[in-house]
């Protein structure tokens, strides 16, 4: 199915330059002269070792001596940004760093890849006795960038982003419903071949405090048909389609958007950021999460109405209500991202068992739950090309009316 992809322009413009001046004292002229004459044949002696030096010493001199135009970032996001960021719970900003240090990114990360300090990345399976295990994924190799010493002394250019704090700053100076405190930065090369990731949330209100996630790609020669796109659910909205495009950053909401990497044809590199609130205001948020929206009862049981919108759409319903809406992608994802053995198997079996549960569990809001989950394919199929599927126009923009009540009942921070 064709998906529209996202896209915001907006480079920043280039940093400035601070000259400082001094103005030499009246005599000054022969001393000054003389330490001039002397720093440029130290500069001359220094860089005539640097010539004799071999090429990966050269480069290493290099990469340590770059800076990253860091600045960029504060003129990336803009209040437009942010807003849109809490509106639809996700933005795209293009040109964040520049062609050049994007580049310079995307060369570190591959060369942390092909020197093997990444290592496969894995889905956590849960049984039903709440036992775990993991079940790698196919051609995904990862690297944690903020918790590997290791791995930010071989890559200069990138521990500097995990040294730098622009982006928690800026958005929470610009999005007052969050105070970001700490960020975790994983660096990720999908080998291609097919490599991609399941349908998911990355994390829950009351699980940990993370509620942003940034991706910044680093692919200076994506083409449509290498795949590997991300493809967000921002539900009642259709799905979308963002391109892994080279100095792309992409920002959304870590416990309210559902989201999966289709399969990558052709490698693939990007960089994860994990922007947190502190142990205490996240379980605070948590605790006050439980005074939740109650579902319409007697009469209004199941009669399509603003209560009962309100109710599908707060946080704790809506992840179960994105599943329902999304169950045969969803399924569909987890074959795609895993190996076939019995691990697949049994992470789909508790995928259906969890559609069952949530099917008793809202039953008695039905029929207005299906027919905003008929609204959403209607509207998702219209979207990816497909039309109305038959349907007239009035229908469908009855559909797409419906899905703006109910969007206006999600909060995504």
């Amino acid at each position: 199915m064709m998906r529209a992809a996202l896209r915001r322009g907006g480079a920043a413009p280039p940093p400035g330059l601070l000259l400082l001046a001094h103005a030499a004292a009246p005599g000054a002229a022969s001393p000054a002269a003389a330490a001039a004459a002397a720093a440029a044949a130290t500069q001359q002696h220094h860089h005539q070792q640097h010539q004799h030096q071999p090429p990966q010493q050269q480069q290493w001199r290099r990469q340590h001596t770059q800076r990253l135009p860091l600045e960029r970032l504060q003129a990336a996001l803009t209040p437009s940004v942010c807003e849109a960021l809490a509106a639809r719970g996700h933005t795209v900003v293009d040109g964040v760093l520049g062609a050049p240090a994007a580049a310079a990114l995307e060369a570190e990360l591959r060369g942390l890849h092909a020197r093997g300090l990444m290592h496969a990345n894995h889905t956590h399976l849960v049984d039903a006795r709440g036992g775990t295990s993991l079940l790698a994924k196919a051609a995904i190799m990862e690297a944690e960038l903020s918790l590997d010493a290791a791995v930010r002394r071989a890559a200069p250019l990138l521990a500097q982003l995990d040294g730098d704090r622009t982006l928690a700053t800026m958005l929470s100076l610009l999005l007052p419903a969050l105070r970001l405190e700490s960020h975790a930065i994983k660096l990720q090369h999908n080998e291609g071949g097919g490599g991609c990731f399941p349908m998911h949330f990355d994390s829950d209100d009351g699980l940990d405090g993370r509620r942003v996630t940034a991706i910044l790609y680093l692919n200076a020669n994506w083409r449509p048909e290498h795949g590997g796109q991300l493809r967000l659910y921002p539900f009642p909205a259709p799905p979308l389609d963002v391109e892994p495009l080279a100095d792309r950053l992409v920002l959304f909401s870590s416990t309210r958007m559902l989201h999966r990497v289709l399969p990558s044809a052709a490698p693939r590199s990007c960089l994860t950021v994990w922007l947190s609130e502190g142990r205490a205001r996240g379980g605070a948020a948590a605790a006050g999460g439980a005074a939740r929206v109650p579902p319409p009862r007697g009469d209004a049981a199941g009669r399509l109405s603003d209560e009962l919108l309100a109710f599908l759409m707060q946080p704790t319903v809506r992840q179960h209500v994105c599943k329902l809406a999304h169950a045969e992608e969803w399924e569909r994802s987890i074959r795609e991202s895993h190996p076939a053995n019995e691990h697949t198997e049994a992470a789909l079996a508790r995928h259906r068992e969890e559609l069952g549960v949530v099917r008793r569990a809202l039953a008695g809001q039905q029929p207005g739950l299906g027919q905003l989950l008929d609204a959403a394919a209607l509207a998702a199929r219209a979207a990816g090309g497909g039309g109305g599927g038959g349907v007239g126009e009035r229908e469908l923009e009855a559909a797409y009316a419906l899905l703006r009540r109910a969007a206006a009942h999600v909060a995504w921070f």
